[in-house]
């Protein structure tokens, strides 16, 4: 049976923020199980808001409402809030007045998407699926934005509870996140898919991106993504510099954030002094380019912040594990990436603080045999495919939606 759902999203493709990505691929996916789909998101770039985006759709039965004023950059929190507020307010207003869907679906991301969400919902009693990709005000104490007892933990806490207590259904991406959670009965894990799951190594010859940052030959560790302050780089820039045996080895960073900042005074300090190993500092690469980008790398670099744990979980591990590369997981053993990086032997683990460490290790990957890297990134793509595949969890989050609102059961 054919139904209707509206999602909330800031971001939206081809805006490259991951969050907005995975909207899209399960708006498309319903799209192709007949049903209709309504995004409502802003009208400009998130990071670069002298971006415009028009309401171009990739599937005729997805329709994309581009909200004007929602987005003044990322420069600092008064910009993101404005932001988030003008987006939120005109998304509002477009709730109270919308035809009755079946669903709504919304997500942490930002954190005050709730409160607005719930101004609507006293109004108009939606059913909506509930998708937890990060945990507040958690993350915001974690970060020093404020207290654990301050206003606004208590507003978010209040918030967050409310939401998953009234969801029809309430998906999260591991099993440390419904543990904070409280374990409701009614959650289900699915892990972030890999946004490129269907990338494949371009060769050398023919990667333009090598050529033009001048790769070739060289040993390339890659950290491709957002540059959080929750997931923290500085264990790898120390343990870079403190290599003593860099050769050919280049340290390539994409994408932005807040952490980039430490990346490029990094970059600024060490190409002035024309210091071996490289550090590589880009943008983010536009989505028919990240192919190429992600090619170029020998070993991905996933970070995972100590304090995260439960909080968030990176998606960019399972592009790594997608492109077939192996992965240099910085944080926790015993955290869900962690193990899996351990028990399939598809990279190496270390622990956040250890920078002597990391500098032995990077060091002893660089002259691993390509034998033994290939067989890593050989058994990475396999589990990609086996396991965590855009196809499979896509498909089993479309699922879960249908499931929740082909029934009249409401979650008091």
């Amino acid at each position: 049976m054919s139904q209707k759902f509206i999602i909330i999203s800031q971001v939206y493709p081809p805006d490259p923020a991951a969050v907005g990505q995975y909207f899209e691929d399960a708006a498309i996916e319903l799209a192709k199980r007949g049903h209709e789909v309504v995004a409502y998101t802003a009208d400009r770039d998130y990071d670069n808001p002298k971006i415009k985006y028009d309401s171009h759709s990739r599937h005729p039965n997805v329709r994309i409402v581009r909200v004007p004023f929602s987005s003044f950059g990322k420069r600092t929190m008064v910009h993101r809030l404005l932001g988030q507020i003008s987006f939120l307010s005109q998304v509002l207003v477009r709730l109270l007045f919308c035809s009755r869907p079946d669903g709504v679906v919304l997500t942490t991301i930002p954190a005050t998407t709730g409160v607005f969400f719930l101004v609507a919902q006293f109004f108009r009693r939606f059913r909506y699926l509930y998708w937890v990709m990060d945990i507040n005000p958690d993350q915001a104490v974690a970060l020093g934005a404020f207290g654990r007892n301050s206003l606004p933990a208590h507003m978010l806490s209040w918030v967050n509870g409310r939401l998953i207590n009234g969801a029809q259904r309430v998906v999260c991406l591991d099993l440390d996140m419904t543990h904070r959670l409280g374990d409701p009965q009614h959650v289900t894990i699915i892990p972030p898919w890999p946004l490129e799951g269907d990338l494949e190594i371009v060769p050398i010859a023919e990667n333009s991106f090598i050529a033009e940052h001048d790769l070739a030959g060289k040993f390339v560790f890659m950290y491709s993504g957002n540059h959080s302050l929750v997931h923290p780089l500085t264990t790898l820039l120390d343990g870079a510099e403190m290599m003593r045996h860099a050769g050919d080895c280049v340290f390539a960073f994409i994408g932005g954030g807040r952490g980039k900042a430490e990346v490029e005074a990094r970059v600024v300090t060490r190409g002035g002094m024309n210091l071996a190993p490289k550090l590589l500092s880009l943008p983010y690469q536009p989505l028919e380019r990240i192919k190429y980008s992600l090619s170029a790398a020998d070993v991905q670099v996933v970070s995972f912040g100590d304090e995260m744990l439960g909080i968030v979980h990176p998606c960019k591990f399972y592009a790594a594990l997608a492109i077939g590369q192996p992965i240099l997981l910085i944080g926790s053993k015993d955290s869900a990436l962690g193990k899996i990086v351990v028990e399939q032997g598809v990279g190496w683990c270390v622990a956040h603080g250890d920078t002597e460490g990391i500098a032995r290790l990077l060091e002893s990957i660089v002259v691993q045999p390509k034998n033994e890297l290939s067989a890593m990134g050989n058994r990475a793509k396999k589990l990609a495919v086996q396991r965590y595949s855009r196809d499979r969890l896509c498909g089993e989050f479309c699922d879960v939606l249908e499931q929740a609102f082909s029934s009249s059961d409401t979650v008091n």
